[in-house]
């Protein structure tokens, strides 16, 4: 069989998930084969975003009647990361105290190693007794007091941040103002990254042994965010490419789930081998 080589690269990008080839000239396709040769991309797609819904979050405060409600930017985000981020929206709405002139927050996200899990501090606000005996202060303009009798913040999250720190039982941290320390561990399998498979489609076949029945190859996550992905396939897949006349190759690309993927970096190399 003659085999014909297909580069599609980064200037094949038409948005979204989409790459198109154009052929240089119509192509009659009829007892050809199509195989994945190689795939060379950045994982650059985003574990919290608009996209995946995941991105909201909400603290209500002793003293203060309105929540305060937050949106995360897209991006990648480890728990510490995440941490830094909840820390900076109270810092910058001034919902923390200075303790030996530095500030200390009331609400903190942790990786537990031991258990498998994201752990989720909500410590006590003290009472304004507790915190004169300890040196506390209130930041410049916060517009709160030192509550009368020790009260917890309540934070309350969005059902993909359930997802992502594995507590799905559970959206609002605590459930009820406590006046002690709470400890939150994940209750079931945090999913930190959401996208762990690239699923690719072509217009070129179409297989009634699939769901989806342009489906053409699947690309395991190896690689770290920000890491290369490669995959050099030296034993081709063969797939069969449905009878027809083709003037365009379409490729696009979905997660395990099918969900379309959301590249921050569209640079790219996918090399086909279409025997005929």
């Amino acid at each position: 069989m003659p085999r014909n080589l297909v580069l599609i690269n980064s200037l094949n990008y038409k948005g979204g998930n989409t790459f198109i080839y154009k052929l240089p000239h119509p192509v009659s396709f009829k007892e050809a084969k199509l195989s994945l040769y190689s795939f060379s991309m950045y994982n650059s797609t985003f574990n919290i975003s608009s996209t995946i819904g995941n991105n909201t979050f909400s603290i209500n405060w002793p003293g203060i009647a309105n929540a305060f409600n937050f949106i995360i930017p897209d991006g990648y985000y480890s728990y510490s990361d995440l941490n830094a981020f909840i820390q900076y929206c109270c810092l910058s709405n001034k919902l923390y105290i200075i303790a030996s002139s530095q500030p200390s927050y009331f609400i903190s996200l942790t990786q537990n190693n031991v258990r498998y899990a994201a752990q989720l501090n909500v410590l006590y606000i003290p009472t304004q007794a507790t915190a004169t005996s300890l040196a506390y202060s209130l930041p410049t303009g916060a517009a709160w007091t030192f509550p009368t009798t020790n009260q917890t913040p309540t934070l309350t999250i969005c059902s993909g941040l359930q997802s992502y720190l594995g507590m799905l039982s559970q959206s609002q941290f605590p459930l009820t103002v406590q006046t002690t320390n709470q400890s939150f561990l994940s209750t079931s399998c945090p999913i930190v990254s959401p996208v762990y498979c690239y699923l690719v489609t072509t217009n070129l076949v179409s297989s009634s042994y699939n769901n989806v029945p342009t489906l053409f190859a699947q690309i395991p996550l190896t690689s770290s965010y920000g890491s290369l992905i490669t995959v050099n396939n030296a034993q081709q897949q063969q797939v069969e490419i449905r009878e027809g006349v083709y003037s365009e190759i379409i490729i696009q690309f979905w997660d395990q789930s099918y969900n379309a993927l959301v590249f921050k970096d569209t640079e790219l190399t996918l090399s086909l081998i279409i025997e005929t």
